[in-house]
Parts: structure tokens; C-alpha cells; sequence
């Protein structure tokens, strides 16, 4: 037996050699056979590749949103404490303003050029009142809020004269006044008439706990020489900044 398989692989090996068409054909479907298993495998093997993808993708897809719910929560949490924070901070800064400070709006040409009209004032309700302190006042009659210039103090004498202001005959320079006063004597205009205490308010000095306060805008302003000396009760706050526009955000 084991020499007739030599005997017929040699044949075989021989008809091989010189090229017998029954040995090629079978050679030819032995490759065939193994590029056939070849590709199943690889093919198989990238079904299994595209399996194992589409079951992770699955997998990603449930996992996100079995989250979404979680993440939503969350955000809502976040939101409300934000939420809960702004009212805390908001009820705090207005119970500190009531004590300490306001903001308010300019309105009319009373202060001009200094204040011009829809500017906005940050008010400090606590600053001792000084002279040439810019103040909000409320008035007695109708609650209106104006603002205007602080220029006597309580039981201070005060006149003026050819534009000058005398306190307790001590005379006061008026720096926030000096581009004004050169343009009104450039014209050969006077811009503060003349007048004394008793002349404006039947006094010869300002009562306590009141001040004489006067617009900058010394022709057409009402102040202090129309209906006299304010209480201090009637001022809110000395105006110490303008906030806006932005621009012009200055210390007064």
C-alpha cells in the first residue's frame, strides 16, 4: 500500500511536470477552494467587526439617555439655586441701598453744564453734607426730587458781588463755575446776580439744620433765591459719581 502512494503521487508529480490538464484543473480549484475560505473568514470577521460597532453604538445610545433625565435634573437644580442666589443678592443690595445709597436720574438743565439731563447719579445717603456737595432733595410739597449745589451751611452768613461769593465775608472760589463766569464776562455779562440772605429768605443768617442750595445753571435754575433754605430732613444723599453715561462715569 505504501508503495502504491508513492507510485501515484510520483505519477502525479510527473503529469504535474509536463503540465497535464487534469493536475492543472485541480490545482486551479484547490486555489480557488482557499481564496474562497479566505474571504468567508474575512468576511465574517468584518460582520463580526460591524456587529460589535452597532452594539457599542447601542450601547452609547442607551447609556445616553438613560442620562439625559440625570442631566437634566441637574441642570434644573443648578438653575433654581442660581435663581434662589440673584433673589438673595437682590433683597440685600435693597435693604443696603434703604440705609446707604440710591441711584437717580438727573432730569431738566437745573445743573447743567455739570449735570446734564438723563444722566444717572449714584446718591450716598451716609456722607456728611460740605459745601459745593451736589445733593438730591425731596420736596416737601409733592415728594419731587431735584438736585442742586450746596452753597451755605447752617447759621452761615452769605452774599454775593459782581459774581463772587462771600461766606461770613470770607470769599469762596467757585472752581465748578470759572468756565461759566470767563464766557459770561467775555460777553460783559454778569452770571450770579447780586443778592444777600435777607434779601432772598427775611434772614441774616441760614437757620440750623437747613442749607441754601442753588443751581449751576445760574440763570434759569431755581433754587434757594425762589423758595428758600431746605431742611436737612429734605436731603436724601450727597451725589458723589455720575454713572452714565458711560463715558463721562465720574467722581462730582
Amino acid at each position: 500500500m505504501g508503495e502504491k502512494k508513492k507510485q501515484t503521487r510520483k505519477k502525479s508529480e510527473t503529469l504535474e511536470a509536463i503540465g497535464h490538464p487534469n493536475v492543472a484543473s485541480k490545482k486551479a480549484i484547490r486555489k480557488r477552494q482557499k481564496k474562497r475560505t479566505v474571504h468567508r473568514k474575512t468576511n465574517t470577521k468584518r460582520k463580526t467587526i460591524a456587529k460589535n460597532n452597532v452594539n457599542q453604538l447601542t450601547k452609547a445610545v442607551k447609556q445616553k439617555r438613560k442620562r439625559r433625565p440625570k442631566q437634566k435634573k441637574q441642570v434644573k437644580k443648578i438653575l433654581f439655586q442660581l435663581g434662589i442666589s440673584l433673589l438673595l443678592t437682590a433683597g440685600l443690595v435693597y435693604l443696603i441701598s434703604l440705609f446707604t445709597f440710591t441711584i437717580q436720574q438727573m432730569e431738566g438743565y437745573m445743573m447743567a453744564p455739570t449735570v446734564a439731563d438723563g444722566e444717572i447719579l449714584f446718591v450716598n445717603k451716609r456722607r456728611a453734607i460740605r459745601r459745593f456737595d451736589l445733593v438730591l432733595i425731596k420736596d416737601e410739597g409733592d415728594s419731587s426730587l431735584s438736585v442742586r449745589r450746596v452753597i451755605g451751611l447752617p447759621t452761615e452768613r452769605l452774599f454775593y458781588k459782581n459774581d463772587e461769593l462771600f461766606v461770613n465775608d470770607i470769599y469762596q472760589v467757585e472752581r465748578f463755575l470759572e468756565k461759566k463766569l470767563y464766557e459770561s464776562h467775555q460777553m460783559g455779562m454778569i452770571l450770579t446776580p447780586d443778592f444777600t440772605l435777607s434779601q432772598v429768605i427775611g434772614e441774616t443768617v441760614i437757620p440750623k439744620e437747613e442749607y441754601f442750595v442753588m443751581g449751576d445753571n445760574r440763570t434759569y435754575a431755581q433754587d434757594s433765591r425762589d423758595y428758600g433754605t431746605v431742611k436737612k430732613t429734605q436731603i436724601i444723599g450727597v451725589i458723589k459719581m455720575r454713572l452714565f453715561p458711560f463715558h463721562k462715569l465720574s467722581g462730582l
